[in-house]
């Protein structure tokens, strides 16, 4: 009998303690993970290499012959008729007529213009396309890269990098990416953020110190997830906002941002 009843009691003194118990508070900021999409194809891997090349070879054996395909296919056949005619001593010049410019001399030149238009404009030089600085969305055609900046939230210099975010003031989520992006940019730079709802969150606690001087236990970061569909204009940040900027890839990332957690949600959207 005395089981239900220590129960009970147990349950409202459990009850009371938790309506006592003060809630944690906790800020809420918006993160913008901006990402430069690849520009050009990166080199396949051995596997794609070979799964193209088995692709390719499936195609062409069960492909039809292309219209150029046909002229050299009938061109083989009229060189051939040529080369018995010539050994009886008949007359040629109806069949040379027949036969024209060969399919073959037109690919030549074609072959012959690839080259030249390769080495005029330098197309297989990629170091002529790509800039290698950490400053230039032409940095890494081939790869994604997103925008990591040390950002102003004080009048000390920040130390450490991370994505462009800022705290929530009770607006929509949403509008405080906007914002964000708003802050760190002085001239205009077009940004696609996609959707209304945050991609990733995380959250980190502050050192005991800054807590208890601003009442919170720490900050969740929403991150919303933008692309930049710019390449040639020169960006120019708020030096007010953002002491520095570097535009970062994948195999980079470990170098600046050294928190894990951190790292791991930004190598999810990297992801290639």
């Amino acid at each position: 009998m005395l089981l239900p009843l220590a129960r009970t009691i147990g349950r409202r003194f459990a009850s009371q303690a938790l309506k006592e118990a003060p809630e944690a508070k906790w800020d809420i900021s918006a993160a913008v993970a901006l990402i430069r999409l690849p520009v050009i194809a990166p080199p396949l891997t051995e596997i794609e290499q070979k799964f193209s090349d088995q692709q390719r070879q499936i195609e062409d054996e069960g492909s039809h012959l292309s219209d150029f395909e046909l002229r050299i296919r009938k061109d083989a056949e009229l060189f051939e008729k040529r080369r018995q005619l010539e050994a009886q001593g008949k007359d040629l010049s109806e069949l040379d007529e027949q036969i024209g410019i060969p399919a073959t001399q037109e690919e030549e030149e074609y072959i012959k213009n690839e080259k030249k238009i390769r080495a005029e404009y330098e197309l297989d030089n990629r170091k002529k396309w790509e800039d290698e600085s950490g400053k230039s969305l032409r940095k890494a055609l081939d790869r994604k890269l997103i925008l990591l900046v040390k950002q102003k939230f004080s009048q000390n210099e920040p130390n450490f990098w991370t994505i462009p975010s800022l705290k929530n003031n009770g607006e929509p989520l949403r509008e405080t990416a906007v914002r964000c992006l708003g802050d760190i940019f002085e001239s205009d730079v077009n940004v696609n953020i996609l959707g209304n709802a945050p991609v990733s969150v995380t959250q980190y606690e502050y050192s005991k110190k800054l807590a208890d001087h601003l009442q919170t236990e720490g900050n969740h970061i929403f991150i919303y997830l933008a692309y930049i569909n710019e390449l040639d204009k020169e960006i120019q940040f708020n030096k007010d906002h953002v002491a520095d900027y570097n535009w970062t890839s994948l195999p980079e990332l470990k170098e600046f941002i050294h928190k894990r957690r951190y790292r791991k949600r930004l190598e999810h959207l990297l992801y290639e």
